[in-house]
């Protein structure tokens, strides 16, 4: 757990290795910038790969993954783990069939996040396989080079995102980000995404 939070304790990988991995299911790793990681040859989560364990009160930011054919996961690659309130924003994952700009996973629980700004080939900002779930969150303004901007498979409760995913309290309005340019996801007032 880092002393004082994301914007001053940071993990960079400087665009040439991955940032970190959590194998742990008692793992908790706590309020850091995770931001340039790089993953070439197996091309699976640039900033965290997580086969256990929590992330939680980060950001994720500026990753790329790239392995050929199979890259999955520009900023986090993870199962059997929990991701909360974390930001999640400009990574990348654009190689062959890439999926999952921000987010890949199953068997997941991503839940308080923020992911927008993500690029993939397939699902910009989220690829929710099995047993995943993004709940009180918002996956908005991704891109993806082929289709599914924002989120392709997966269950959805609480999320803002774009096309309206099935599921309640879903939303589709723009969350209405005060500068995301700049790298500030705060919500404007009268954003309906507001406590969703």
């Amino acid at each position: 757990r880092s002393a004082n939070g994301p914007a001053v304790t940071i993990i960079d990988g400087s665009n040439a290795v991955q940032c970190l991995q959590i194998n742990h299911a008692r793992g908790v790793v706590d309020g850091f910038m995770i931001t340039r990681g790089r993953t070439d040859g197996v091309g699976e989560g640039a900033g965290v790969k997580m086969q256990a364990g929590t992330l939680q009160n980060c950001i994720i930011r500026s990753n790329t993954a790239c392995s050929g054919s199979a890259s999955r996961g520009g900023g986090i690659y993870a199962y059997n783990a929990v991701i909360r309130n974390c930001l999640i924003d400009r990574n990348s994952v654009l190689c062959g069939n890439a999926q999952g700009g921000g987010v890949y996973g199953w068997s997941l629980l991503l839940e308080n996040c923020t992911v927008a700004s993500n690029a993939a080939v397939h699902a910009g900002g989220v690829y929710l396989a099995s047993s995943a779930t993004s709940r009180n969150s918002i996956v908005y303004g991704n891109t993806a080079t082929v289709d599914y901007p924002n989120w392709n498979t997966g269950k959805f409760v609480n999320t803002c995102s774009w096309p309206l995913p099935s599921g309640p309290g879903n939303l589709d309005a723009d969350p209405l980000f005060a500068a995301p340019d700049a790298g500030d996801y705060h919500l404007q007032s009268g954003s309906l995404c507001i406590d969703t």
